[in-house]
């Protein structure tokens, strides 16, 4: 049975831009899941020192605020959310 490499290749690429600490073996392992389910299972391994917020859709504003004007305990739901996004 052929099998439909469209969204683990397509997560796989996605994956590859992003730094992480594991060099990407959670991705890897969680690429056949859906974009939200692999961001979130593997977002402890990300590299979170290196990872800029850029906020393309203006819908969230903790990712539009300067790292001094936020505290940390917030930086965690901004993540979350931006990777919830669907990239087209």
């Amino acid at each position: 049975m052929p099998v439909d490499w469209g969204p683990r290749y397509a997560n796989l690429q996605r994956a590859a831009t992003l730094p992480w600490t594991d060099g990407g073996r959670c991705a890897v392992r969680e690429a056949s899941e859906p974009w939200p389910v692999l961001a979130e299972r593997c977002y402890q391994a990300l590299d979170h020192d290196r990872i800029e917020f850029h906020d393309l859709t203006g819908k969230c504003s903790v990712a539009s605020a300067g790292a001094a004007a936020v505290g940390l305990g917030v930086w965690e739901p901004a993540l979350k959310y931006l990777y919830s996004l669907e990239w087209g």
